[in-house]
């Protein structure tokens, strides 16, 4: 999915004759992990018949992530959720437990901490240095049925503290983190401002 991220996107910039325009990714939840390894993947295109491929890392220059997993998350809070969304309790795109690695079995004795592939943070960390990174985490629990409440993805995970970086809690589970009440809510004004201060410093 990395690489066809990549070529998508370089496809869409192409023929709009947008090509070296500066990009800002805003990612929520494994959409970052996607995001990551695509950058990972574009950063390796450097041969001459594939360096075309090059344009999105070196065209990034932010990226936020809104509650995407950095490290460990808990399996059993994950099923549940998937559990919940094919319920047809959330409008939310179904999140399938193979992109965090391994097997995912809904066994009692499987329902642990899932490790997101540590090949994906060691390839990517020598490239944040490239990026403005904005880490935004859920600060409520997310319903996930049998009147549970669990953070689907916790603090430490969702903005690691990392040199150059800003991070920031949004006051809402990981599925309304994304959805601001209104545009006078102090958590919309601070992705907003963010924003705007990407836009600002980007280049031309």
């Amino acid at each position: 999915m990395a690489e066809s991220l990549v070529q998508e996107l370089r496809a869409n910039r192409k023929l709009a004759g947008t090509l070296r325009r500066p990009i800002i990714f805003v990612c929520h939840g494994v959409g970052g992990v996607l995001v990551k390894k695509s950058l990972v993947y574009s950063s390796t295109r450097t041969a001459p018949k594939v360096d075309h491929l090059w344009d999105q890392f070196i065209s990034t220059f932010a990226i936020l992530f809104f509650g995407t997993p950095h490290g460990d998350v808990a399996k059993s809070s994950w099923l549940d959720f998937e559990a919940t969304v094919s319920s047809h309790k959330y409008q939310y795109p179904r999140i399938a437990m193979n992109n965090m690695g391994g097997n995912h079995s809904r066994c009692a004795a499987d329902r642990g901490a899932v490790q997101i592939p540590r090949l994906v943070d060691n390839d990517f960390s020598p490239l944040l240095r490239h990026f403005n990174i904005f880490f935004f985490w859920e600060q409520l629990p997310t319903p996930l049925g049998n009147n549970r409440l669990d953070f689907l993805v916790e603090h430490r995970s969702a903005a690691p503290r990392l040199d150059n970086t800003e991070a920031a809690g949004i006051h809402a589970n990981h599925v309304d983190m994304v959805k601001f009440r209104s545009r006078d809510s102090s958590d919309y004004r601070t992705v907003l401002a963010a924003l705007d201060t990407y836009c600002e410093k980007a280049p031309e």
